[in-house]
């Protein structure tokens, strides 16, 4: 039991600098091996960043903004160069910035993803079929709406010319 707050101060300090030695190496860990390939989404990417920097501001070695950006932008798919590079040309300062970029992209290639799965491309679209078009059968007759014409009266021409 401890009155005195400055003995209670540094009691915690140093509890809380033991466990900052065993944190550290874990959360750099975690930061050099952090890709944002690895993630099915820029959010869960994003959440990982913020945990393992919660880890490593808690060590007072939080990576500065400019060094998570370029920890994104080094670690796209090699199939996205031509992104990271317009990402790279638009220069980013801030890192809320860019996921929030990443983030509109996804969802605009989420879009695009499911619209292409609709119909196979090249193919129009089905007509609509409405219950007020007339259609014309073989012979000429029209039917309206859509029945087919089962239980109606079958209209005959009068031939023309003089009886």
């Amino acid at each position: 039991m401890e009155e005195n707050p400055r003995a209670l101060w540094n009691n915690l300090k140093q509890r809380y600098e033991q466990h900052k030695v065993v944190v550290l190496p874990e959360a750099s860990h975690e930061w050099n091996y952090l890709r944002l390939q690895d993630f099915k989404t820029v959010d869960e990417y994003n959440h990982a960043v913020h945990r393992v920097c919660q880890k490593l501001r808690f060590c007072g070695k939080e990576p500065p903004e400019a060094e998570k950006i370029e920890k994104i932008l080094s670690t796209m798919l090699p199939s996205e160069i031509i992104l990271t590079l317009s990402y790279r040309e638009k220069n980013f300062t801030d890192y809320a910035l860019l996921i929030l970029t990443l983030r509109q992209a996804e969802k605009n290639h989420v879009i695009t993803i499911w619209n292409s799965q609709q119909r196979p491309m090249g193919t129009a679209p089905l007509p609509e079929v409405h219950a007020n078009i007339k259609k014309s059968d073989q012979n000429g007759n029209t039917q309206s709406g859509g029945s087919t014409g089962k239980g109606k009266r079958k209209r005959t021409r009068k031939p023309r010319g003089k009886f």
